[in-house]
């Protein structure tokens, strides 16, 4: 049920004709490498594995943050910068697993306007703040009073190894899934989402390409990453649970294990095998093109044998409320039993 890098580059190796290696450092070993990356790709990700079904999903959300005093929020129109005077909130905010927004809700213009926060620091005594965009509204100094800003956070960045989330849980209860086209952000799909905020979400919204709030100065790379986005905005810290189909990080160490049933780890190698022969280092595009074929279709076979396959069978669709009566295309079914 694993292999190694190391054993799957000898067994390529041995494939075609070389001899085992100790190492993955020599350069037909390190182009190996890249073909097996490859091929895991292909073998892996194009279809929905049972055995990458993983269950051990955990985030904690971000309860809104507040600040009331008088001179504590300082925002100059036409700059991006917000300062929180004595606010040390700064490592909760740009924690990297979530976008933050703030709005100055006492201003007259853009009261119920959250702003993404790019990015953070705490340099001495108070939190400095990143925008997206320029401070539209008035401008706001230490001697300003009556002046209230919130920081709310309902986006938050699932780890890499997730792959596809399959359900979410908050308190044991079940959270309606809808996932979304990743060109989409949170207020195409809600109507002034920061308005609401709950203990308990109503819904989560899967997908999209959500920008983290991180640390540093303004410029600072923010990795996009696949969303997890709750509605209503977490009015408190709560822990919301979900299951997720599993993606596997590339190998790069000759150590590094690649956890797969040994059948798909088979094809895995033939894949690899039939990419060795296309290029230069064992060309034979005749014998890589039947190596290909030959695995594809084994593989197309043990996929139908595995996992829901909703482009090729009809899935019994939802009549609950959840279920809105649409086919869950990409995912597990909100029903799981299939119908031929």
């Amino acid at each position: 049920m694993s292999a190694t890098l190391l054993q799957l580059v000898n067994r390529v190796r041995r494939e075609v004709g070389w001899e085992d290696v100790a190492a993955v450092s020599d350069r037909v070993s390190v182009i190996l490498v890249d073909l097996i990356a490859a091929a895991q790709r292909e073998a892996l990700e194009t279809a929905e594995w049972d055995f990458d079904i993983r269950s051990d999903g955990v985030l904690t959300t971000i309860a809104p943050l507040t600040y009331t005093s008088d001179g504590q929020v300082v925002v100059t129109n036409g700059s991006p910068v917000m300062t929180l005077v004595t606010a040390n909130d700064y490592a909760t905010v740009t924690a990297g697993a979530s976008q933050s927004r703030v709005a100055v809700t006492t201003d007259a213009s853009f009261g119920q306007t959250y702003f993404v926060i790019e990015s953070g620091q705490h340099p001495a005594l108070s939190d400095i703040y990143e925008l997206e965009t320029r401070w539209p509204g008035t401008t706001k100094t230490i001697a300003s009073t009556g002046v209230h800003a919130t920081i709310l956070t309902s986006e938050y960045v699932l780890p890499t190894t997730v792959r596809d989330v399959l359900s979410v849980t908050v308190e044991e209860k079940d959270v309606a899934v809808e996932f979304i086209d990743r060109a989409k952000r949170f207020d195409q799909c809600v109507p002034q989402p920061f308005a609401q905020t709950s203990s308990t979400p109503e819904v989560c919204f899967v997908g999209g390409n959500t920008l983290p709030t991180t640390s540093g100065v303004a410029g600072v790379v923010r990795t996009p990453g696949l969303g997890l986005w709750l509605y209503p905005v977490p009015s408190e810290a709560y822990v919301v649970r979900y299951s997720y189909r599993y993606r596997h990080p590339a190998l790069s160490a000759a150590a590094d294990i690649l956890y797969v049933p040994d059948h798909v780890a088979d094809d895995i190698v033939d894949l690899a095998v039939a990419r060795a022969f296309r290029a230069k280092i064992a060309h034979d595009p005749e014998l890589a093109a039947q190596r290909e074929i030959s695995t594809q279709a084994r593989l197309r076979r043990k996929q139908h044998m595995t996992g829901s396959q909703p482009g090729q069978r009809r899935s019994l669709v939802s009549h609950d409320r959840r279920g809105g009566g649409r086919s869950q295309f990409g995912s597990q079914p909100r029903n799981p039993n299939e119908f031929v």
